[in-house]
């Protein structure tokens, strides 16, 4: 049915429409649980367990694995409580050179200690991009105020700068549009893209937008200057979304854009040149066998994407109601020509990880974490030809 609406909906606009048909690997393709394994995560410095690792990106060149996490049930309780101090999460990072077997218990290094020490700092969506001769990160920042004794949201999204292993915090950029920021996906150095999963950022309006499919949620594009006292550029790119969640660039042309549409369960594409211009809608809605959450880029040109397979169970999982202790987890690869898609990992009682929602691949293994739980699964792919991939 709901391939059906998209398909009607793409001929009436006169849009070239890629095919719906959904390809699902036999259960002797797929990974499942048996080839798989649950790590454990901790923090090298302080031994501290990483809970909630929410996005994944890695540097291809380098094999450098870059880990966005923080408690987001801690920080609730801690919020709901009137605590007189928060919760910080990190970013993460460690070298993805394991061989053949990964160890028992990974060890990373955490690089936002100095950043933390001065500012309040929980990561969520990140992107990598290419900046003179290293690397710049973007990182969402779920940051909260004190506001008259209680605590006020205040979403940010940090600018950090990598050369030789050393990664600078640049600056923070601020502006009215980082309401709900969920995903991240750059365009250059100093442009970027942010999908707001909800177009309220609090009240009873953004739990409105919980509660019924309203299609309130937008993607949003940034600018901004070296110049530290300039304020960054923002515009609305495109509204219309239920529930816009992670964003990718193609690569190496950077000509597509595409945004996960959780609620809708699909991937909306669309040409940059009009996200750009602001006129035009997607040119193909990719069908899914579930609400897609973070994309990333596979080295054989597909879309690799955690998907929730029950978003009713998700939602009663994350909200914590009715004991519902579990929530499926499931990681599909797709074309992005077709919209054909494989399924990778399949976890439907969550019983090795619940409600996955970041997975990532390099080097023949599959990464795959959760905003909610402790440590990763890792899985290891089947041999495959070497595939050339562009660098961030």
């Amino acid at each position: 049915m709901r391939a059906h609406r998209l398909a009607t909906a793409a001929k009436a606009s006169g849009l070239a429409v890629a095919s719906l048909g959904l390809l699902l690997a036999g259960a002797a393709a797929q990974v499942g649980s048996e080839g798989c394994r649950k790590i454990e995560v901790a923090d090298d410095f302080t031994q501290d367990m990483i809970i909630g690792i929410e996005d994944i990106e890695i540097d291809n060149k380098s094999g450098s694995v870059f880990l966005s996490a923080h408690d987001r049930w801690a920080l609730e309780d801690a919020v709901s409580a009137g605590a007189s101090e928060l919760p910080q999460g990190g970013l993460y990072t460690f070298a993805l050179d394991w061989g053949k077997a990964p160890p028992e218990r990974l060890t990373v290094e955490d690089l936002s200690t100095g950043f933390k020490s001065e500012s309040d700092f929980r990561p969520q969506g990140l992107t990598l991009v290419k900046h003179g001769k290293g690397q710049r990160l973007f990182v969402i920042n779920q940051r909260y105020l004190e506001d008259n004794g209680s605590w006020r949201h205040s979403p940010t999204i940090e600018v950090f700068d990598r050369a030789e292993g050393a990664l600078v915090h640049s600056r923070t950029l601020e502006h009215p549009s980082i309401c709900a920021p969920n995903g991240l996906a750059a365009l250059a150095p100093d442009t970027l893209l942010m999908t707001n999963d909800h177009g309220a950022c609090d009240g009873v309006a953004a739990w409105l937008e919980d509660l019924l499919p309203l299609d309130h949620s937008n993607l949003v594009g940034l600018t901004f200057t070296e110049d530290l006292e300039a304020e960054p550029q923002a515009g609305r790119v495109v509204s219309g979304f239920r529930f816009a969640n992670g964003v990718a660039v193609s690569r190496p042309e950077g000509d597509l854009v595409y945004v996960a549409d959780t609620r809708r369960d699909t991937i909306s594409v669309f040409p940059s040149a009009d996200l750009r211009s602001g006129t035009g809608g997607p040119v193909t809605s990719l069908a899914l066998p579930a609400g897609p959450d973070n994309l990333r880029w596979a080295p054989d040109g597909r879309l690799i994407t955690a998907v929730h397979p029950s978003l009713l169970t998700l939602g009663l999982y994350v909200k914590r109601w009715f004991g519902v202790a579990h929530a499926p987890s499931r990681v599909v690869a797709v074309s992005p020509d077709d919209g054909s898609a494989e399924i990778l990992f399949d976890d439907p009682d969550g019983e090795l990880i619940s409600a996955a929602t970041a997975a990532a691949v390099h080097n023949g293994w599959l990464l795959i974490g959760s905003a909610f739980g402790p440590g990763l699964v890792v899985c290891r792919l089947p041999e495959a030809a070497p595939q050339e991939e562009a660098q961030p």
